[in-house]
């Protein structure tokens, strides 16, 4: 991760016409500006001043320390105090005086200040007009701002020390940053200056608790530093500075999302080609988990800090690192790179055309490359420090990392609200669960959320939501593979008393039969947040201990936008007459071979079988009412056999099993049509008989 160096000027100013306790004073405050310790500095300065308030050079002296500084606003009036005593006191004096305007949004007098500076020093003209270029953007930056506000994270997550890289889970209750607040820790090494921890704090109450460290599997007592959380707040990409390398960590079984205080796993660095010889800043997981974008300044790329991509290949293993290109990359630094849902790319770069230091951009990969970034305006970055920037999931608000007057240490975190129109969402659906709405079923219904969830859903939704998604997720135009399709986010209860459960949550391609996800509710409130790829059949079951398993799938069509599906999933308990529906068990029409794409579906029936060794059950076979009544009756039962006989050769015992084919005995919906209900007649069933 970067780190925060704010250069100094190291300017030899020879002062004569003060008294020795002043000059004792500015000899300790040289030491110090020589070591890095501004803040020191700018102290001995101060005190100084107050003997001799009039000596131009002194102001000087103090007006360039705090343009050193993460104070850089309070530069002004000490160098328009020295300029007005002694206009000729340096050669540079209307490059810092144009600089120091630039702080204070005075960009008119910073233009002149410059135009003059660079009028006399042409060999200076470069630098110059970089700043002046900065000045002329920010100033019409500055009159079309693009947020309703932008403020600090309120008491306790900033402090007077380093606070930054906001990462959140996908609900904003979440909060992992990096914070240098721990005034024992320091690295003698590097100024005494003190090392860096991972902190977390959870929304209570709409308010932000006390943060709390990590742990030791996070915090090496070094400089340690967190640059990506997933959506659901179960793994970690963090930056050690001792090894200048990116490492991974996952939160153990058991704690989830919004108990970020639970077991982390030890941290393993990512393996080649990501990390190498040189210096691996940050870096994030696009949605889909399918790709890594990191920070590195290996001897390939464009400039310094570039950010680059990588591939999972088929075989789990990541493939060649790929430069982002020229349109992206700068001599200068990228760094910090965030992907949100939707597939565009947020970075934090001090090369493009922007307002001054570092500012944040924006870019997407359209037409097989990526397209040139855009700044993301005033006030979200200042001609000061603007950095690390992640984006809601609704996009109304962005939380970052800035130095700014109204913050209350050296880099603060801070939240900008963005204005409704921005909001990009086209379509949210609704996925709810109701035992007892299709005879006792727990049918999974898709609806549009244009209105509040109901309550009592008929099966007559399914092909109502099918059609919904069809007409409005697919943008042909689209070619990326960035954008994530689904956000799944849910909440498991007791189907009887409404009980949140702490269930896991299995995503399994079921074209490959690879699971993708193995994630856990939250044990507080039952919440599970899941991602799922665009394109392509995925199967999705959870399972609690004492409880029937409940599955569902759906097919994703591949688009552009993200997307949210909200699901309720009501699980019955594992005693006798209860029942759950196998969705991800496929047949041919008319044929009575398991396709492969039930092998995921099969293993989680497998699984409740080996830990509830004290289950006998019944697998139902049912058809819709094509056909005739015997003909169907001999399909159903040569369906559910198969399923038996699958469990049986795993390892399950006879006498445990039993097939029974109802044909068409038993609809949960009309025979009419294929979209009223005989796909959903068309079912397995587990039923507990013991």
């Amino acid at each position: 991760m970067k780190r925060f160096f704010f250069g100094f000027w190291l300017i030899a100013i020879a002062i004569t016409s003060v008294g020795q306790s002043a000059k004792a004073l500015i000899d300790l405050g040289d030491k110090a500006l020589a070591k890095g310790l501004i803040d020191d500095a700018i102290a001995k300065y101060q005190a100084a001043e107050k003997l001799t308030p009039e000596d131009p050079k002194l102001l000087f002296h103090i007006g360039v320390a705090f343009l050193s500084s993460n104070r850089k606003h309070l530069s002004l009036d000490y160098l328009q105090r020295a300029f007005a005593l002694k206009k000729d006191l340096s050669i540079d004096i209307e490059y810092y005086l144009g600089h120091a305007c630039q702080e204070r949004y005075m960009f008119v007098e910073a233009i002149e200040h410059l135009q003059s500076f660079k009028k006399n020093h042409k060999h200076f003209r470069a630098i110059a007009d970089e700043r002046i270029e900065q000045c002329t953007l920010a100033a019409e930056m500055v009159k079309k701002p693009v947020a309703n506000s932008v403020k600090p994270l309120e008491f306790p997550i900033n402090s007077k020390y380093n606070d930054y890289a906001p990462l959140l889970d996908s609900g904003e209750t979440t909060l992992v940053f990096t914070s240098a607040r721990d005034s024992t820790q320091r690295d003698i090494h590097n100024h005494n200056q003190l090392f860096e921890s991972v902190l977390f704090s959870e929304k209570i109450g709409g308010k932000w608790e006390e943060p709390k460290q990590l742990g030791e599997e996070i915090n090496h007592h070094a400089h340690d530093a967190a640059t990506y959380l997933s959506p659901d707040g179960s793994t970690l990409i963090l930056y050690y500075g001792d090894k200048r390398d990116l490492f991974q960590s996952r939160i153990s079984e058991g704690y989830k999302t919004q108990h970020m205080n639970g077991v982390w796993s030890k941290a393993e660095p990512l393996p080649s080609p990501i990390n190498s010889v040189s210096w691996e800043s940050s870096g994030c997981f696009s949605p889909d988990g399918q790709f890594f974008f990191f920070s590195s300044d290996r001897s390939e790329g464009y400039g310094e800090l570039d950010i680059y991509m990588v591939k999972l290949d088929a075989d789990g293993k990541w493939g060649r690192p790929i430069n982002l290109g020229p349109e992206v990359n700068t001599p200068a630094n990228e760094d910090a790179p965030f992907m949100h849902g939707d597939g565009t790319l947020y970075f934090g770069s001090e090369g493009h055309k922007g307002l001054g230091n570092y500012d944040i951009y924006r870019t997407r990969f359209k037409g097989n490359k990526w397209m040139k970034p855009e700044n993301l305006g005033y006030p979200v970055n200042t001609p000061e420090y603007d950095n690390y920037f992640q984006l809601s999931h609704d996009k109304r608000r962005g939380y970052f990392t800035s130095v700014r007057k109204e913050g209350v240490g050296n880099t603060d975190i801070f939240v900008v609200e963005f204005p409704e129109e921005v909001k990009i969402d086209p379509i949210k659906i609704a996925m709810k669960i109701r035992a007892d709405s299709i005879a006792k079923a727990d049918s999974l219904v898709l609806v549009a959320k244009s209105t509040k969830t109901p309550t009592d859903i008929s099966a007559k939704n399914i092909a109502k939501a099918d059609s919904l998604i069809s007409a409005n997720f697919v943008d042909k135009s689209i070619k990326t593979n960035f954008s994530v399709a689904t956000e799944l986010r849910g909440k498991v209860i007791d189907e009887e008393n409404g009980k949140p459960l702490h269930a896991q949550i299995v995503l399994v391609d079921n074209k490959t039969n690879k699971m993708l996800t193995r994630a856990s509710t939250n044990p507080k409130n039952g919440v599970f947040i899941i991602i799922i790829p665009h394109g392509g059949n995925y199967g999705v079951s959870s399972s609690c201990e004492g409880y029937l398993f409940n599955s569902m799938h759906f097919d994703v069509p591949a688009f552009a936008e993200s997307q949210t599906i909200e699901t309720a999933i009501l699980m019955q308990k594992a005693q006798v007459g209860s029942k759950s529906t196998l969705r991800n068990i496929f047949f041919d029409i008319g044929k009575s071979e398991l396709k492969p794409s039930s092998i995921g579906e099969l293993g989680r029936v497998y699984d409740l079988l080996i830990h509830s060794s004290n289950l006998r059950v019944h697998i139902n076979g049912h058809t819709d009412s094509n056909g005739d009544n015997a003909g169907n009756k001999v399909l159903s039962l040569k369906r559910a056999q198969a399923v038996v006989d699958y469990l049986i050769k795993k390892g399950i015992a006879v006498a445990r099993l039993k097939a029974v084919g109802y044909g068409e005995e038993r609809p949960l919906a009309t025979n009419d049509d294929e979209e009223e209900g005989r796909e959903i007649n068309r079912r397995t069933e587990i039923e507990v008989v013991k």
